[in-house]
């Protein structure tokens, strides 16, 4: 059993989800960067930039939960984006921020790998007992920092990378398995040649 004092040990998620965003998105190119499926839906940059600023909306939160991270400067990686602070109203300025941010895929992905950083270097910091602490009644309504990192940012980031594999297969491009340096096309033909 873990002592309550001991780092929780489950942070290493962070930096395994990054790079399983990485690779899902790897077949994409600058010229897919504006791809929408329909006018009413986030462009190709538009989901990153939207998963990287809830990543932001998610730090927020811890921030201002715990003393230890007063003194962390709120400034958000998304060129020309503003931070989200804790709360639903991000949601009603969330498209129209992401409108005004860059819209080169570059830029956006060094944004995502930037803030999951961040959110690293944050819950790197927090013991297990406080991961399970009680947060201040919020209107996200995540119960405590875990939920926090695992649904407000892991499941969030995993359900927005599965919407851009299939904006890439709507392309015609064959994005890679998240799990491994394998395409998805390739992962198929050796399951079918296994059956």
């Amino acid at each position: 059993m873990m002592e309550p004092n001991q780092p929780y040990p489950f942070v290493g998620d962070l930096i395994e989800h990054k790079m399983f965003f990485s690779r899902a998105v790897s077949c994409l190119t600058e010229e897919d960067a504006a791809f929408q499926p329909r006018p009413d839906m986030l462009s190709v940059v538009g989901q990153i930039h939207h998963v990287t600023a809830a990543v932001e909306l998610m730090l927020s939160g811890i921030y201002r939960e715990f003393d230890r991270f007063g003194e962390c400067e709120r400034r958000s990686r998304r060129p020309g984006g503003t931070w989200f602070e804790w709360g639903m109203d991000w949601a009603l300025h969330a498209n129209r921020d992401l409108e005004a941010t860059d819209r080169s895929l570059a830029g956006a992905l060094q944004a995502f790998d930037e803030t999951m950083d961040l959110a690293y270097g944050a819950f790197s910091q927090l013991t297990m007992a406080e991961m399970l602490q009680p947060l201040t009644p919020n209107p996200m309504q995540l119960a405590t920092p875990r939920a926090v990192l695992h649904s407000g940012i892991i499941d969030h980031t995993a359900h927005h990378r599965g919407a851009l594999a299939q904006y890439a297969r709507l392309l015609g491009r064959d994005p890679q398995i998240p799990y491994f340096e394998m395409s998805e096309a390739l992962h198929e033909a050796h399951m079918s040649a296994a059956a």
